[in-house]
């Protein structure tokens, strides 16, 4: 009896490749998780850190603008906000610190900056965009509302 293949060679190939580049994928994770490798990894860190540190350090020289989008993204995505995230706050509080309600555009003319509040919790939750000058005040009251209304109270105390 004759049997004829009805796969062409193109299909054959394709579903080889797709096998042989699954079975390469969960050998080198084997490999990654095992012992030897974890070593040279270690080896190779030490050896080279000094080398990959003074390189990091030369781009960051020539290259400032980057560093800092880099920068800010990185600090975004650690404190729980994302780009989309920070727009869709920015529009739905029109453009404004969510607390003393000055406008992110007379800001930009300070130095204050604006700043993505977050709760300080694992993982971080974000709160809203606030100015500068509120960002530094709650973080001088330790986010606590009981100390924000004592020191509310005792500003009425004294007419202000």
């Amino acid at each position: 009896m004759i049997t004829v293949n009805l796969m062409s060679s193109d299909i054959r190939i394709r579903l080889y490749r797709k096998r042989s580049n699954e079975r390469s994928i969960e050998h080198r994770r084997a490999y990654a998780a095992g012992p030897k490798a974890k070593a040279y990894r270690s080896t190779y860190q030490k050896e080279h850190m000094k080398a990959h540190t003074e390189t990091n350090r030369e781009w960051r020289v020539r290259n400032p603008e980057q560093w800092a989008i880099l920068q800010k993204q990185c600090n975004l995505r650690r404190n729980g906000w994302t780009a989309d995230r920070r727009d869709q706050y920015l529009i739905a509080q029109k453009g404004l610190c969510a607390i003393c309600g000055i406008s992110f555009d007379e800001i930009a003319m300070q130095a204050t900056g604006m700043h993505a509040d977050h709760e300080h919790i694992t993982p971080p939750k974000p709160r809203g965009l606030l100015c500068g000058l509120c960002n530094k005040g709650l973080g001088q009251f330790k986010d606590d509302p009981k100390r924000l209304e004592k020191a509310a109270e005792y500003l009425r105390k004294w007419g202000k």
